[in-house]
């Protein structure tokens, strides 16, 4: 049996991404980075926001049947 969680890695790697691309700083910012910035921004909490709510109003998703 497969043990490893293909998905909780792939999520893993593309928060690390969007957190990556607005958390971290960049010293020559070009036109196109600042757009990327604020996707970057927006996704995130768009998706940190929809995973928190899930948890709040949902919580009979994580019981054990």
């Amino acid at each position: 049996m497969d043990q490893i969680g293909y998905t909780a890695h792939i999520a893993g790697a593309l928060a690390g991404l969007l957190v990556g691309l607005y958390l971290l700083r960049n010293l020559e910012v070009k036109s196109h980075e600042r757009a990327l910035f604020w996707g970057a921004l927006v996704v995130s909490v768009i998706l940190f926001g929809t995973g928190i709510a899930w948890n709040v109003f949902y919580p009979s998703h994580w019981q054990l049947v």
